[in-house]
């Protein structure tokens, strides 16, 4: 069980069910039974696992999610690029069709669509957003964590990492991760007051105070009628 609960954080779906990246739909099915089997909320627990409840439900939770993203040809694709796996890398490849000696040439697989994988962020970002809002933090990282990779570089992007730093900063164990984030965004634009803010109250809660301090300073810098800022600086001071 401890071994199940390690690897349902990971972010690859194939990781959290036990398998290879080239499993097939039915060695899929059998894991997400074998697990759904031993991790369901219905399952009657023994004393001795009473009180680890919440991590046995949260198994189940990554084990559904893997299975319906796994299950779906399209998702799994998806899901495959932003592991930087080749979506048609399989264990034994079917041979190749003969070419037609006449006529026009096969079309060329079809490159990942920029576009649609930044609406697919976006869309993964709103949802992780109404997670959050149901206090469903672990299911909410789980969603942003599959976001990540996608549309590098883009306006949604920044999105989906400042909502994940918010979101791991909730777990003591995460803030380090936490703070990576927070700076990574405002080593590519320093012009965030959110992320100072954010960075700040990080610092805070952590007692840096000389750090939490010049972070505010920094959001009254670029937004001087910040209120939250002010109480923050004038609390620390």
């Amino acid at each position: 069980m401890l071994a199940a609960l390690e690897r349902a954080g990971a972010r690859s779906h194939f990781e959290v069910l036990g398998i290879s990246h080239t499993a097939s739909d039915a060695e899929v099915k059998e894991a997400a039974a074998r697990m759904s089997r031993r991790f369901h909320p219905d399952v009657p627990l023994t004393e001795e696992v009473s009180d680890l409840k919440r991590q046995i439900q949260a198994i189940f939770i990554r084990v559904t999610e893997a299975y319906d993203v796994l299950r779906d040809r399209t998702r799994r694709e998806r899901h495959e690029r932003t592991l930087g796996i080749a979506p048609m890398a399989k264990a034994i490849p079917p041979p190749a069709p003969e070419p037609p000696k006449s006529g026009p040439a096969p079309a060329a697989p079809k490159a990942p669509d920029p576009e649609s994988d930044a609406l697919l962020a976006e869309s993964m970002w709103k949802e992780a957003r109404a997670l959050l809002a149901q206090e469903r933090n672990w299911d909410a990282v789980q969603k942003l964590e599959g976001a990540l990779a996608l549309a590098p570089g883009s306006r949604v992007n920044h999105a989906v990492r400042f909502l994940l730093a918010q979101a791991i900063a909730k777990n003591p164990k995460w803030q380090k991760r936490s703070e990576e984030i927070l700076l990574s965004l405002i080593q590519e634009n320093p012009k965030m007051p959110d992320v100072h803010l954010e960075l700040g109250m990080l610092y805070k809660r952590a007692g840096l105070r000389a750090r939490a301090t010049a972070q505010f300073q920094k959001v009254l810098a670029l937004r001087p009628d910040d209120p939250q800022a002010a109480a923050e600086l004038k609390a620390l001071a």
